[in-house]
């Protein structure tokens, strides 16, 4: 419900500057309540209610805050066709895998934590659907200047920017984790020949 809430939101009006400074909290609380069967919602405890309805709701407006952005920090790199399509999917999913693993936002290092399994996970899916080489989709060059516009684009999670500030321009820390998730999730070539080797000598007999 949220997901749909809030992209029909963006959709119509996402390009208003003032939109990431509204809080629609007691609107989307609203909405479930007038819209979904009662027998649903009758019996859930309200401080359980208004927890589930206060993580669908930051979830869900992050999630479409930044992916339209993400799509033209994308572009703008010039990737294009398949290329671009496995690198916006990419960063999404290793967007949500790291979400589910952030800790405590006052934790003084969960903003580096966030930022590091981001883009780890973001290259691991990517190496995934590009056989070990996520350079075919994009370059580290190119992903280390994603993420920046990303992080300059306000795409860090809003708990964390609340706790402790946006980070600060040119934050060198992109390019420690971009480097370290390349070097961890980037097969060599001769490694992909052994590994072929393998799997041509267990089909003999």
């Amino acid at each position: 419900y949220a997901d749909s809430a809030f992209s029909s939101i963006f959709q119509a009006i996402g390009d208003r500057r003032w939109l990431g400074q509204v809080d629609f909290i007691f609107v989307l609380d609203a909405g479930i309540k007038d819209c979904f069967p009662s027998h649903l919602v009758r019996d859930v405890p309200k401080m359980e209610f208004e927890k589930g309805v206060l993580a669908a709701h930051d979830r869900a407006f992050e999630e479409q805050r930044y992916l339209p952005r993400l799509w033209e920090i994308l572009e703008s790199l010039g990737l294009v066709g398949k290329a671009r399509k496995k690198a916006y999917d990419a960063v999404e999913f290793g967007r949500k895998g790291a979400l589910k693993l952030i800790g405590e936002p006052c934790r003084q290092h969960e903003v580096k934590a966030f930022l590091s399994r981001w883009v780890d996970f973001s290259l691991g899916h990517l190496s995934r659907s590009t056989q070990g080489d996520p350079s075919a989709a994009i370059s580290e060059q190119e992903t280390t200047k994603l993420f920046h516009d990303l992080v300059e684009a306000e795409a860090m999670p809003i708990a964390l920017t609340a706790e402790h500030g946006l980070p600060p321009e040119n934050w060198p820390f992109v390019e420690f984790a971009v480097h370290s998730a390349f070097k961890a999730h980037t097969i060599s070539e001769e490694s992909q020949m052994d590994k072929g080797r393998l799997g041509k000598g267990s089909g003999k007999k």
